[in-house]
């Protein structure tokens, strides 16, 4: 094994490593928040609320423009439920 490739072996981390830190992140940021009035904490959840719906719909909407693309582009098939079995027994 070359030394890149051990060097990378040796940065990987468990998907539980992973989990923890990203917990112990949330963790952090959730703590810090906790030093905030109600009225702030309520104004922020708020405003988390808001940017998640509207980060949510910008991902409908990158979807919507790529099934679109897809079906100018003639990449999209239509068919029966039965036409769909017998393309994935292929």
């Amino acid at each position: 094994m070359n030394k890149h490739k051990k060097d990378f072996v040796k940065e990987r981390k468990t998907v539980y490593e992973v989990k923890q830190e990203r917990k112990q992140g949330i963790d952090t940021i959730l703590s810090k928040l906790l030093e905030y009035s109600l009225e702030d904490k309520e104004l922020m959840s708020e405003i988390l609320k808001k940017r998640i719906i509207d980060e949510k719909r910008s991902l409908i909407f990158r979807d919507y423009q790529e099934s679109l693309k897809n079906y100018r582009n003639g990449n999209i098939e239509t068919g029966e439920v039965e036409d769909l079995f017998k393309d994935l027994e292929k």
